[in-house]
């Protein structure tokens, strides 16, 4: 039996919990028996030779080594996103990590993460989340800059929101925001402090909240402009939809963003001011993008359940 340790995707909204119901689908379409557990019978689950335990990383900060070495069941560890890549401290990451069977990264910068920094030297296998890709016709319609984020510290919208408030804006410049704002609010209040400080701003930034996954096509679908202000992306989930749209990125390409934009998809910015400068340039028509390109993203299900197929420890 195979175990697998995470949140009920149904419980948040989240590319991390995208992806997770993802693998369980993929999973189940393999024919792989399994179950989805809460973190508190983690350590019943390890007891037995016979079961595989797959956990996610966002429990990395409540495991223990020792216990993970002495488990008699084959582990698998998940990793959407590790304390260490948000500070400069690796505390007990290495030896904890160096404990599993094998270790699943999202993608290749989280691979060269556990590689180069983590030093591990056990197995860490790519499982890149399915990027669905549309049946694209008239984009007569696109005409909203969008970002699509849960409203915490690492999405920094707060410092995009304080940059906004230093131009006098164009009148017809809105930038929709969508995204939970429920499970950081402490955050949440600091960005519509600056909104309430700023009165001038609400004629430029609307705040739609949670859209669940089916209603993000029309989202997407009128989008011209896509805004990624994000710290660290070990993924980039919403990029890649986004391309996968044909929507061009404006991004500060941190983390694994680099390689969803390749050159023709969008264009890098070095900091929060000369991502502003692009927005401005795109809004005024002096910066196109007419070639785009999605044929690097996994956007064949056949290939994400290719992907779940090779990795033996999970079957």
């Amino acid at each position: 039996m195979l175990y697998f340790v995470a949140p009920d995707p149904a419980s948040f909204i989240s590319g991390g919990n995208r992806f997770n119901q993802q693998i369980m689908q993929g999973l189940d379409q393999l024919r792989v028996p399994m179950q989805r557990i809460e973190f508190d019978l983690v350590y019943t689950a390890l007891e037995s030779l016979s079961n595989i335990v797959l956990i996610d990383s966002i429990y990395v900060d409540q495991l223990d080594a020792s216990l993970i070495q002495r488990a008699k069941a084959k582990t698998v560890l998940l990793i959407h996103l590790l304390p260490s890549m948000l500070s400069s401290t690796l505390g007990k990451e290495p030896g904890l990590l160096n404990s599993f069977d094998l270790i699943l990264a999202n993608s290749v910068f989280t691979q060269n993460y556990c590689r180069s920094v983590l030093g591990l030297n056990n197995g860490v296998a790519i499982v890149e989340p399915f990027t669905f890709k549309p049946f694209l016709t008239s984009q007569s319609r696109r005409n909203k800059i969008v970002c699509i984020a849960n409203w915490s510290p690492g999405k920094q919208i707060d410092k995009l929101l304080s940059v906004l408030s230093l131009h006098d804006l164009p009148g017809d410049f809105i930038i929709h925001f969508y995204g939970d704002h429920e499970r950081e609010k402490k955050y949440f209040d600091l960005c519509t402090s600056i909104l309430k400080l700023h009165p001038i701003l609400e004629n430029h930034v609307m705040l739609h909240g949670i859209v669940d996954h089916e209603k993000l096509h029309s989202v997407y679908s009128e989008a011209s402009l896509f805004i990624d202000t994000s710290a660290l992306e070990t993924y980039g989930m919403a990029v890649a939809e986004a391309i996968a749209y044909e929507i061009p990125v404006i991004t500060l390409g941190k983390g694994n963003v680099p390689n969803l934009i390749q050159q023709v998809n969008g264009f890098i910015c070095h900091d929060m001011d000369e991502l502003f400068n692009c927005m401005m340039r795109h809004h005024m028509g002096d910066m196109a993008f007419d070639t785009m390109d999605s044929s690097h993203l996994l956007t064949d299900w056949s290939a994400f359940i290719h992907q779940l197929r090779l990795l033996q420890p999970l079957h």
